[in-house]
């Protein structure tokens, strides 16, 4: 038969796993950050938090005719959204489309990794009028490293 003190220690264990649980199961947080790229002013990444899942969707439209050249864009950075930093491995890409009101759809991958989210677009695209919209969406697993494992 345990002592008191080991049973004190299991049920302390137990409540444990049970917070963990709800934190894991109920949405934490909804986050809006924008971007403090000068072309890309009025977009931005929603995130909605539940546990440790992040999941990051395009957000806004841009307020001023804009061009891109070619060059990489950062949407993004980690220390705009400090659990960017704890992406862990190879870089996550998904599909972004931009979208603008008087023109056809655009679509070329975005990255997501430690230090952000950030595209290269293929080419120049030029006159992207107000209102034309980057639309994305992906879900990461981001573990602080303090973590235990279940």
């Amino acid at each position: 038969m345990p002592d008191l003190t080991e049973l004190l220690d299991r049920m302390t264990e137990i409540e444990t796993r049970i917070q963990e649980l709800e934190n894991f199961t109920y949405i934490s947080e909804y986050t809006e950050v924008f971007s403090t790229t000068a072309a890309l002013m009025g977009l931005g990444v929603g995130v909605v938090r539940t546990g440790i899942t992040h999941s990051f969707f395009g957000i806004g439209a841009l307020g001023h005719v804009q061009s891109l050249s070619g060059s990489t864009y950062t949407l993004i950075r980690a220390n705009q959204y400090p659990a960017m930093s704890l992406y862990v491995g190879d870089a996550t890409y998904a599909q972004m489309w931009i979208d603008a009101p008087d023109r056809q759809i655009i679509s070329m991958p975005v990255k997501f990794d430690n230090t952000g989210i950030y595209f290269t677009t293929p080419s120049n695209i030029s006159n992207l009028p107000i209102g034309t919209l980057l639309r994305f969406t992906v879900a990461l697993v981001l573990i602080p490293s303090d973590t235990k494992s279940p």
